[in-house]
C-alpha cells in the first residue's frame, strides 16, 4: 500500500504542476480552444461507436487476458490498444493530442490494465487506483463510473475536469464506459467538449 501512496503521490505532483507528458523543461504546445474545436467536429456517438468497435476487439481476447498474470494480461492488452488506435480511421493515430484514448479497466480490481501514456501507467495499474484517483475538481470519476455501470451494462457517460498532454489547462470532457461483452473489463475513451454537459450527453444514448 506504501508503494501505491508513493506513486499516486508522483502522479498527482505531476498533474498538479502541468500535464501528464510534459517534463519540466518543456512548454505546452496546444491551447484548450485548439483541442475543444478538434473535438467539436465528431459527435457524442462517434466517440460511443469509436468505444464499442476497441470493446469488441477486446471482447475477443477477454477470456484469454484474465488468465494471464497481473503483468502479461498488461503487455497482452497494451499490444492490443497500440493496435487498435493505430488503425483508428477519422483521428490522428499517431498523435493522442487529437484522439480520444481508448482506455481498460477492470471495475471489479479498481485498476487500469490498458493505457497510452506510459509515463503513468506503473501507477494507475496498481489495484485500487480508481478508487482513488480525482480530477482536478477532486471528484472520483473511475468510482462514479463503475458504479454505474453495475446499473446500465449498455454505456454511460461520465464528465471530469482534467489535464490533457501538452494542453495549455484543464479540459472538461465527456469519459463514456461500457462493459466489454463477456468479459470482467471495461473499455472507457475520453471526449474533450466545450459543448455538452453529462446530462447532455447521456440524453444522446436514449
Amino acid at each position: 500500500m506504501k508503494g501505491l501512496v508513493k506513486l499516486l503521490l508522483i502522479l498527482a505532483i505531476s498533474i498538479s504542476i502541468g500535464q501528464p507528458g510534459l517534463s519540466q523543461n518543456q512548454k505546452p504546445k496546444y491551447k484548450a480552444n485548439e483541442v475543444y474545436t478538434f473535438f467539436n467536429s465528431f459527435l457524442p456517438s462517434d466517440i460511443v461507436d469509436y468505444t464499442k468497435s476497441a470493446a469488441t476487439l477486446f471482447a475477443t481476447h477477454g477470456s484469454e487476458l484474465s488468465k494471464l498474470s497481473k503483468s502479461e494480461e498488461e503487455a497482452l492488452a497494451g499490444q492490443l490498444l497500440k493496435k487498435f488506435q493505430m488503425n483508428t480511421k477519422g483521428f490522428d493515430s499517431i498523435n493522442t493530442i487529437f484522439h480520444p484514448y481508448v482506455v481498460l479497466l477492470r471495475c471489479d480490481q479498481a485498476r487500469i490494465v490498458a493505457h497510452p501514456i506510459k509515463e503513468f501507467f506503473a501507477a494507475m495499474s496498481q489495484p485500487g487506483f480508481v478508487k482513488i484517483y480525482k480530477d482536478v475538481n477532486g471528484k472520483k470519476i473511475g468510482v462514479d463510473l463503475c458504479e454505474k455501470l453495475a446499473r446500465n451494462k449498455a454505456g454511460v457517460w461520465g464528465y471530469q475536469k482534467q489535464w490533457w498532454p501538452l494542453t495549455d489547462k484543464p479540459l472538461t470532457m465527456g469519459v463514456y464506459t461500457m462493459n466489454v461483452p463477456g468479459s470482467v473489463y471495461q473499455v472507457q475513451s475520453y471526449y474533450p467538449t466545450s459543448r455538452y454537459n453529462e446530462v447532455e450527453l447521456n440524453e444522446t444514448l436514449e
